[in-house]
């Protein structure tokens, strides 16, 4: 779901890198939960078992966090936002950081599904896949 980006991201790019997620990433998530009806349990599920979402709400969920996150800007990965986040989750965690970014670089030429809210899903899935290549820990969410 928001997986590795620090929601953004949440779990999404800094669902890229976070191991804790802020309480401006809870915000985030917060607002997106409540336009696209995505109840707390299903979004902890979905990173504690890095399962993507399958709904048009889910995927629409995803997006939002990465758009309110800055991640995603004018229909792309912001990887300059992607990078500045890491710097700021990541800075006591430099060879986490560094891999974080390693992900973002892989990530960012991602093409961008036709369909409505598949764009987040893809980045995220990208994200995921070499997070875990990589050894990146999931964001740990706390609500």
């Amino acid at each position: 779901m928001i997986a590795r980006v620090s929601i953004t991201i949440a779990l999404l790019v800094s669902i890229a890198s976070a191991l804790e997620v802020s309480d401006e990433a809870k915000a985030i998530v917060n607002e997106c939960r409540t336009t696209y009806n995505i109840e707390i349990d299903q979004i902890k599920s979905g990173i504690e078992n890095k399962k993507l979402p399958e709904t048009e709400n889910g995927k629409c969920f995803v997006e939002c966090v990465m758009e309110k996150g800055g991640v995603l800007a004018d229909g792309k990965l912001n990887v300059d936002r992607a990078k500045e986040l890491n710097a700021k989750k990541l800075a006591e965690k430099p060879d986490i950081k560094e891999k974080a970014d390693q992900v973002i670089d892989a990530c960012k030429d991602v093409a961008k599904p036709e369909e409505k809210c598949e764009y987040g899903v893809a980045i995220t899935k990208c994200v995921i896949e070499h997070s875990e290549k990589l050894g990146i820990p999931a964001p740990q969410f706390n609500h």
